[in-house]
């Protein structure tokens, strides 16, 4: 599968379900996207693809239960990844780096969905010229997994306030603007057991007071944090 062009969608699914695409290379998209998953569809698998040099490298829009895995989502125009009203979406193994936006952007009401590691390899989160990770906009009860979020310009993973449930959990998260960010009003939060080291400000900030309200952080192996209550 290849596909090039330079306005449009490189790949639509709408009113769709249990749709695979697999192991094919979508490029020059830039007015929208590469991959586009639009209302009404579910359950799509997405595996072994190529998006690069689009505008977005993947949109879900109003799209829920689908499986992004072992996907190179690199140098796209805009975002890697950008959620809209998508939940219970599971991305697997993939490589999100040098997107001139954020690598994965769950925004708009995204909720139980799993950035982790897979059977084949680590995601890769890096180099993108934003965040890493951003989380954003009443997207609550998402995971960051065991993954690698390395060198990007802005914060390594967001967390935006009111964003509630977020579990970041096992990453290496370094040589970012800061690592881990836990904005005012973020709460109920867990933040255990990664490592995140030479970032540009703090390794891990809750930006909640000395006691981080009602988020947790443990057994995190870091330099440098804005609050004593991150351990």
């Amino acid at each position: 599968m290849g596909s090039s062009a330079s306005s449009g969608n490189g790949i639509e699914v709408f009113g769709a379900t249990n749709v695979h695409i697999i192991n094919g290379t979508v490029t020059g998209f830039t007015g929208m996207s590469g991959l586009l998953l639009g209302p009404g569809s579910s359950g799509t698998r997405v595996e072994a693809m190529t998006l690069t040099g689009n505008g977005q490298g993947l949109i879900i829009n109003n799209s829920s239960g689908n499986t992004i895995s072992s996907s190179d989502i690199s140098a796209n125009l805009f975002d890697g990844i950008l959620t809209n009203f998508a939940d219970d979406n599971n991305f697997q193994g993939n490589r999100v780096v040098g997107n001139s936006g954020v690598g994965y952007d769950l925004f708009l009401s995204s909720s139980n969905n799993v950035i982790s590691s897979s059977k084949i390899s680590s995601s890769v989160i890096a180099g993108n010229q934003a965040e890493g990770v951003l989380i954003s906009e009443n997207s609550d009860n998402n995971t960051v997994r065991s993954s690698q979020v390395l060198n990007n310009s802005l914060n390594g993973v967001d967390v935006y306030p009111g964003v509630t449930g977020t579990r970041v959990l096992s990453n290496t998260v370094n040589g970012n603007g800061s690592g881990i960010v836990l904005r005012s009003g973020a709460t109920g939060n867990t933040v255990k057991s990664n490592t995140a080291k030479n970032n540009t400000d703090f390794d891990m900030e809750d930006d909640n007071g000395p006691t981080c309200d009602t988020n947790v952080w443990l057994h995190n192996n870091f330099n440098t944090a804005n609050e004593p209550c991150i351990h």
